[in-house]
């Protein structure tokens, strides 16, 4: 079965209006990601002089942040979570 040329385009279109956004959501990932190791570090620099004065942790969770990615084998498009 042929299929016709209009709907190839159209599927096309969408595809590419895909990827940009799954670029979009890549980009932003890589700047969480960035975010939240710079906010890590402090977090580990400032933590033990705030358990002393405060006598609990200033952040906790780290183990388990992960932000979105978007990959694709050129026909199947995946969203995975990365742990930072």
């Amino acid at each position: 079965m042929r299929r016709s040329q209009p709907t190839e385009e159209q599927l096309e279109e969408s595809r590419q209006q895909a990827k940009l956004h799954a670029d979009r959501i890549n980009q932003l990932s890589r700047e969480l990601q960035a975010e939240a190791k710079a906010l890590k570090a402090i977090a580990d620099e400032i933590t033990p002089l705030y358990w002393q004065v405060y006598h609990k942790p200033f952040i906790t969770g780290f183990s388990n942040i992960s932000v979105p990615q978007v990959r694709s084998d050129g026909d199947v498009w995946t969203i995975l979570n990365k742990l930072v």
